[in-house]
């Protein structure tokens, strides 16, 4: 690999939601930002500063604020939460026994197209990342779904081909074969994650993935310096 990014989880902005399980704490992050770029400084190999960040409507002024005066490469804008619903925390999994799941992706999507209308992102993190568990929608959600992407495509906004799905439950890459499909039809960027918790889960099935994108169309992919984006030839 030519280099590797960094996108720790940017702490939550309203202190009722502070929990060290989901993301560091407000002191740790001149720790995060001086580690990542003393290793920009002395790596072999290229170092991108990111972070990710939970959209919630009403935050967009607070979440600006935050991230002014970091020279951030890129920005992952992310849903974990429908309502008060962190849907993909394994500690609520058993809801999904009892939820309305067709209404669940409609949230989700319908948040995602706020956050890209929010125009405060670069990238679309883990798409469909309702489907973590294994758990559907027993109708149709290809409405809402479309009306996501065409807001990320207008937002200028890059998807992230996200291989952590194969090792969940649902055993699928992060997008579905559809929602790829529905991106590159969209004229919608991709850009590569492995959502690496471990060392030796960076770059996980990349070739696998690469596969899937070529399939789906896409010849090129985007990396990031300071917020700008740099496509690149497939390998």
């Amino acid at each position: 690999m030519a280099g590797v990014g960094f996108n720790d989880h940017l702490p939550f902005l309203d202190p009722a939601r502070a929990d060290p399980v989901l993301t560091m704490a407000w002191e740790d992050l001149p720790a995060y930002l001086a580690e990542v770029q003393r290793l920009q400084g002395q790596a072999g190999i290229k170092v991108l500063l990111g972070v990710e960040a939970d959209y919630f409507p009403g935050e967009e002024a607070a979440f600006a604020a935050a991230l002014a005066g970091t020279p951030w490469d890129y920005v992952y804008g992310s849903v974990h939460c429908v309502g008060d619903w962190g849907f993909d925390d394994s500690r609520h999994r058993g809801r999904f026994e009892t939820a309305d799941v067709t209404a669940l992706y409609r949230g989700y999507y319908r948040l995602v197209a706020q956050m890209a209308r929010s125009g405060l992102f670069d990238v679309w993190a883990h798409p469909d990342l309702p489907k973590k568990f294994g758990y559907l929608p027993s109708e149709s959600v290809e409405g809402a779904e479309r009306e996501a992407v065409a807001a990320v495509a207008a937002a200028d906004m890059v998807m992230e081909v996200n291989t952590s799905g194969w090792r969940k439950p649902v055993g699928e890459m992060y997008p579905a074969a559809e929602l790829l499909a529905r991106a590159y039809e969209a004229g919608l960027p991709i850009t590569f994650g492995s959502d690496a918790h471990r060392p030796e889960e960076v770059g996980y099935e990349f070739e696998r993935a690469v596969a899937l994108v070529r399939r789906a169309g896409y010849r090129e992919y985007i990396t990031f310096s300071r917020r700008d984006r740099i496509p690149i030839p497939l390998p």
